[in-house]
């Protein structure tokens, strides 16, 4: 039990959807020996491993594997599927999949004793963990692309401010992921929050004509 948690404490450690696949694989690998891959189906060029941990040798050609995994298994569940190959390996298909989502494969394959049950549903949570994860990561990456967007308009240069206006605006990102914080603070701003910095302008402000 304590073995499984540390397994699953190390998944996920960074939003970098890569790392979070290898940490699953090498924990995969650390319980249940063997070798350990993420199949990545639908693409263009044919599936492909990724983050392969242990020996990859032991893996099936990736075409083969997608077709086991679609023959035996639902891509949208988390539900292991064992299949005998050549030989006496076993591969162990778990789909990496949460809340209706399917992020890939999880592919499990050695040459000793079948998977137990105990083993399956162990593998089956971390899958769930790893595919919870990414699911986060992109969804933090979507929201961080919008934000990058609106911090760039609004740190747009305005260039020489009109002779009419009485005061001008400027926003300062604050914070290690602001996209293009520049300049210094305005003087009285203490606070963790993005601060308006403002400025007289130069001329005279507009008035409207006397009657």
């Amino acid at each position: 039990m304590v073995a499984s948690r540390t397994a699953a404490a190390g998944i996920g450690t960074t939003l970098d959807e890569g790392t979070t696949c290898a940490d699953l694989t090498r924990a995969a690998v650390a319980q249940a020996g063997g070798a350990a891959a993420v199949l990545r189906a639908g693409r263009a060029a044919g599936p492909e491993y990724a983050a392969v941990s242990g020996n990859p040798d032991l893996q099936p050609e990736a075409r083969q594997a997608e077709a086991a995994a679609r023959e035996y298994g639902d891509p949208g569940e988390s539900r292991p599927v064992a299949r005998a190959t050549r030989g006496t390996r076993t591969v162990l298909s778990v789909p990496l999949a949460t809340g209706g989502h399917a992020y890939g494969t999880l592919v499990c394959v050695r040459a000793e004793a079948p998977f137990t049950r105990a083993e399956a549903d162990l593998l089956v949570s971390l899958a769930e963990r790893a595919a919870s994860h990414i699911r986060h990561a992109r969804e933090h990456n979507a929201v961080s692309s919008i934000i990058g967007t609106m911090q760039r308009a609004l740190l747009a240069e305005p260039g020489r401010p009109h002779p009419n206006v009485d005061v001008a605006i400027r926003y300062l990102p604050v914070g290690e992921s602001a996209l293009a914080a520049t300049g210094a603070r305005p003087s009285g701003c203490t606070s963790a929050a993005p601060c308006w910095s403002s400025a007289t302008s130069w001329g005279t402000a507009w008035r409207p004509p006397s009657t």
